[in-house]
């Protein structure tokens, strides 16, 4: 009986024993693969279904862990920071040009930014510097501008304000060119101006803000002289709470002759 407890307890020890040696080298061959491996990295999968044109937010996608080496080129590692072009933008403002099923890797040559114009009747233009176009000042998206023409006509040179406040929806990656926004019979018009005008001006108007700005201060500016008191003809401003009066406002007529300062009305 002692003999078999013996035998029980020395096989006892040589299982943990070699549980022991077998979970160490787990451990080390974990570590060799993870040192192959190299760092993770974050990537985004489809989290549902996603239809094509569909705008896409933060919502529609989840993290998943990879290491470096596995990570595409093209997978997106930053929801607010995908690389398009020569501009970054963040997920909320870019819409997939395919369907992606659940689980999908999301990578940018799927991706395209949405449209910014603000009705479906409008069009964007782009109007590129030249020899002919001229930009006065630099411009950026949500600006506005006035677009001046000169044009030739039977040896004369005429030229006037082809279109006001036109807003800048776009900008071409190297600054020189700039997408307006406007109806399709405007865009006609601009094209043909752009091919055959002698020279177009493009300005920078002012902005929404600095117009309510403007017509605030105007406004303060007209209140604050309509409540200010007439002024007198030396200059000095007359009191409407205390108007001035002269002695014959003032009821009883006084004789400049009576050195006594006596009433010649009241008979003494």
């Amino acid at each position: 009986m002692q003999d078999a407890k013996r035998r029980a307890i020395i096989f006892l020890i040589l299982a943990l024993g070699l549980a022991a040696i077998a979970g160490f080298m787990f451990m080390q061959k974990v570590s060799a693969v993870d040192s192959r491996l190299g760092n993770h990295a974050t990537v985004y999968v489809a989290a549902k279904d996603i239809s094509s044109r569909e705008p896409l937010s933060s919502e529609h996608f989840k993290e998943v862990k990879v290491p470096v080496q596995y990570v595409q080129e093209s997978a997106v590692t930053d929801l607010n920071q995908i690389q398009l072009g020569d501009y970054p933008y963040s997920i909320d403002r870019l819409i997939s040009i395919s369907p992606m099923e659940e689980g999908d890797l999301l990578t940018r040559n799927i991706l395209k930014s949405q449209s910014f114009l603000t009705a479906n009747d409008k069009r964007m233009v782009t109007l590129a510097q030249s020899d002919r176009v001229k930009f006065d000042g630099s411009l950026e998206v949500n600006d506005r501008v006035d677009i001046v023409v000169s044009n030739r006509s039977n040896g004369n040179v005429k030229t006037s304000v082809f279109m006001r406040d036109v807003p800048v929806v776009a900008m071409t990656g190297d600054g020189k060119g700039i997408g307006l926004e406007m109806t399709l019979k405007e865009a006609e018009k601009l094209i043909h101006e752009e091919n055959f005008a002698v020279s177009i001006r493009v300005l920078k108007a002012p902005s929404e803000g600095s117009k309510k700005r403007r017509s605030s201060d105007q406004e303060k500016e007209g209140n604050e002289q309509q409540g200010a008191p007439p002024s007198t003809e030396d200059g000095s401003q007359q009191n409407e709470n205390h108007p001035h009066t002269s002695p014959s406002d003032e009821g009883d007529t006084v004789d400049p002759n009576n050195s006594n300062g006596e009433n010649q009305d009241s008979g003494l």
